[in-house]
This record gives C-alpha cells, structure tokens and sequence, in this order.
C-alpha cells in the first residue's frame, strides 16, 4: 500500500463502468505497483508509475486493459 506521503494522482479507480470520460485515475495493484488510467470513449490508456518495464504502458479496450491489470 502506498505510504500516506506518496503522491497518487488522479482519484482512487473503482469500478469501471463508473468511469468518466477524461478523467485520471490510480490503483494499486495487488503486488503494490501504482498505476493509472484513463477513458476516452471506448479507449483506455494506462501504465505504471515509479517502475519501468517495456510493458508498463499501452493502450486499448477494456478487456485488454484489464487484461494487462491482471498482470500486474
């Protein structure tokens, strides 16, 4: 979990049919990565913070996008 002191930006991801159009969202994952994401239509941008890795970002559907969480 992240420490009160680190920056998260964006609002806390919940479900994602909840999702507003252009707006930022984080998570953590289950094995403490912090990521983002956004919806544009029915694009989904996302990637990783603090860690850099060749599949620490992309963009797609929303199965692919939650295809890559799972990953994580």
């Amino acid at each position: 979990m992240a420490a009160p002191s680190e920056f998260l930006p964006g609002s806390p991801l919940g479900n994602l049919d909840d999702m507003r159009e252009g707006t930022l969202y984080h998570q953590l994952t289950s094995s403490g990565v912090a990521i983002t994401v956004q919806r544009e239509g029915s694009l989904f941008k996302w990637r990783t913070l603090r860690y850099a890795d060749e599949d620490g970002y992309g963009e797609g559907s929303r199965e692919q996008f939650k295809a890559w969480l799972r990953k994580r």
